[in-house]
């Protein structure tokens, strides 16, 4: 073998060992964006009612992607630690089992909001988190956690303060024999009343009243009809969240000559309001 033909063979031995180890590494390569990608397309997504009542029970939604792979689902809320601060607090872990819609049941507490987030841990250790959703919390707030700030007539509304009407002991609002009115700063807060409307038993046979139900001074939002001793009428009405709120009680009992007293009422008065 002459001297070139010795340098042929070197080179063919070179050239064939560099593409035998240039081969797996461009498939490793090749590899990692795919990796990578699947790792990416992992996710968990959630839902709730954005409002609710309290006491209502309402459901958080989850989707949970490769839902295949995934193991288990833990609910977190945000809550206050001892120190004060809000920080995610576990609620309950599920397995995930294959299905990827999960949910979690709920209780609308006291709270002004209440936050949730979902983790789900894959077989293979990685975990994602959802982003988080916010439920506001609404409450049925009594009339007697609010002050009047102005008054007319003999006008009880205090929460200590009880009266009859319709057989039934209530708390509320009533006017002491004849007519008053009452108004109340609500601040934009609420969306709906609702109360049960009469006069007191202690009204006098023949005595009839009215109640009108204001916001913002002028406006008319309820006017009841003629009340009568014995009879009641529960009311539940929409307010487009008023800043002031006014109640009006006027004997309308026909003049024949015959004193009578009369005692319009409202029996737990209440507002449906959310305060952030």
């Amino acid at each position: 073998m002459n001297h070139r033909t010795l340098l042929t063979l070197v080179a063919a031995l070179l050239v064939s060992g560099a593409a035998a180890t240039a081969g797996p590494a461009v498939a490793d390569r090749a590899a990692a964006p795919e990796t990578a990608s699947r790792a990416s397309t992992r996710s968990v997504t959630i839902s709730a009612p954005r409002d609710v009542t309290e006491g209502d029970r309402y459901t958080v939604t989850a989707k949970v992607s490769a839902a295949s792979k995934a193991r288990t689902i833990q609910w977190q809320s945000l809550q206050p630690y001892y120190t004060g601060e809000l920080v995610w607090t576990a609620l309950r872990t599920n397995k995930i089992r294959g299905t990827a819609t999960q949910t979690y049941k709920a209780l609308a507490g006291a709270s002004s909001t209440q936050q949730y987030r979902a983790l789900v841990t894959y077989a293979d250790g990685q975990s994602v988190t959802s982003h988080r959703t916010t439920v506001r919390l609404w409450h049925w707030i009594d009339l007697g956690s609010y002050t009047a700030y102005y008054r007319v007539g003999v006008v009880f509304d205090s929460p200590y303060v009880s009266f009859a009407m319709n057989g039934d002991t209530w708390e509320g609002w009533y006017v002491h024999n004849g007519m008053g009115e009452s108004r109340y700063t609500l601040g934009r807060n609420c969306t709906a009343f609702r109360g049960t409307i009469g006069v007191g038993d202690f009204t006098d046979d023949g005595g009839t009243a009215q109640i009108t139900l204001l916001t913002d001074e002028t406006n008319i939002v309820y006017t009841s009809p003629t009340l009568v001793p014995g009879q009641v009428t529960q009311v539940q009405l929409d307010l487009d969240k008023p800043y002031r709120f006014s109640i009006q009680g006027r004997d309308t009992t026909p003049e024949d000559g015959i004193t009578r007293d009369v005692y319009p009422a409202i029996g737990a008065p209440q507002f449906l309001c959310h305060f952030s």
